[in-house]
């Protein structure tokens, strides 16, 4: 079976933005055993030379990547038609030059799907979307123009992915798309080459010793977690807290100098995702207090170090928890107290691993993945 991805962001390590999406290259990778993929991506970078356009095509990460890139000096209208033109031509000898006729287009994120649909029809293809966009359900706000393209493209498609519930739950309230019989919720996958409980490291933690990783923006909500630090180090002195995300952390410690927990706080920036696992097997227990979530790949990367995970009741996050607590968005005392609690509970790290990689590793999905593919083929 031939799948030709189409995302709308794809992660580019040739312009420093190696994680920028990487969950859909993930869901890729896991169904990399059940058929063969290509991805084509048009960047929103613009051409570095003169030219009109630019493409390249090479292996990234076990994954045949072609990326478009655009000269942004083009008139609007022009280089839409160039584009399509483009692409076109991409599909003729991507059929008939390299013998890959697509029997499926994987959309990911519903702006791709309005061209390629275009590509869909024309080539006899069918077409699957995964919706990952947390704008679906309210965050950022996006205009109703938006929501009726959205609506065209998933009643469009053969079959619909949300990768939460939650997220399925604001598509069919806030496009009014009929796609429940069509839509399957495949949540995000981990990769467990990486992301698996480490018994050497897992000696040499201490008992409160807290991770998370999150961006430092306001979706995050980096102050509501170290004030819920703050009251838990109160009562454990010996607590600590390490924050694992790029973006600028000068507020954040200003915060934790101010409210007297500096010492005992550690911001460290973006690291590997290997350095992420090492952190993960080090930590007691892994906390995140955002104001919208999706979900969240971090929370089954965590659980398959065996960490248990506090967080906030947001999107999808409470359909991921196989072992901790969530409590509601901007309440430290709450997030605090459910820390501890889960801190003061014995947890058999390797049982919680166990289960998490049976759940999020890339056979797991891939498996349910291609099973989707295999029914919509056969209709």
């Amino acid at each position: 079976m031939n799948i030709l991805h189409w995302p709308s962001s794809y992660p580019d390590a040739s312009n420093g933005q190696s994680y920028h999406a990487i969950f859909i290259e993930e869901h890729i990778k896991s169904i990399n055993n059940f058929v063969k993929n290509r991805v084509i991506y048009i960047s929103p970078e613009p051409c570095k030379s003169n030219r009109w356009h630019e493409k390249t095509t090479k292996i990234e990460n076990q994954i045949k990547v072609t990326r478009f890139y655009f000269s942004d000096s083009l008139p609007l209208k022009f280089l839409n038609l160039y584009i399509r033109l483009q692409l076109f031509l991409f599909m003729l000898k991507l059929i008939f030059v390299e013998k890959f006729k697509p029997d499926i287009i994987h959309v990911h994120f519903f702006p791709a799907g309005e061209w390629a649909k275009i590509y869909a029809k024309m080539f006899q293809c069918k077409m699957v979307v995964t919706e990952h966009w947390t704008a679906l359900i309210g965050y950022p706000i996006i205009s109703s123009s938006r929501f009726i393209k959205a609506k065209q493209v998933y009643e469009f498609a053969d079959a619909l992915l949300p990768v939460s519930h939650h997220l399925l739950k604001g598509i069919l309230s806030n496009t009014k798309a009929d796609v429940m019989l069509k839509s399957t919720v495949i949540h995000n996958c981990v990769n467990t080459d990486i992301f698996k409980l480490d018994p050497i490291l897992t000696q040499r933690i201490s008992r409160y010793h807290l991770v998370s990783v999150a961006r430092m923006d306001e979706q995050k909500d980096i102050p509501t977690m170290l004030k819920a630090f703050k009251l838990i180090k109160s009562t454990h002195d010996e607590a600590k807290l390490t924050i694992i995300g790029g973006g600028d952390k000068q507020p954040y410690l200003k915060i934790a100098e101010e409210i007297g927990i500096a010492d005992a706080v550690d911001l460290i920036g973006i690291q590997t995702k290997s350095e992420i696992a090492a952190m993960m097997n080090k930590a007691n227990l892994f906390v995140l207090s955002s104001i919208s979530e999706n979900s969240p790949c971090v929370i089954g990367e965590a659980q398959c170090c065996g960490l248990p995970v506090v967080a906030t009741d947001v999107g999808g996050v409470k359909e991921l928890i196989i072992e901790g607590a969530v409590v509601p968005p901007k309440s430290p005392e709450l997030l605090a107290q459910k820390v501890i609690e889960q801190l003061n509970s014995p947890i058999d790290r390797h049982l919680l691993a166990t289960k998490a990689q049976a759940r999020f590793s890339y056979d797991a999905i891939g498996q349910q993945i291609f099973e989707v593919y295999q029914n919509v083929c056969v209709e």
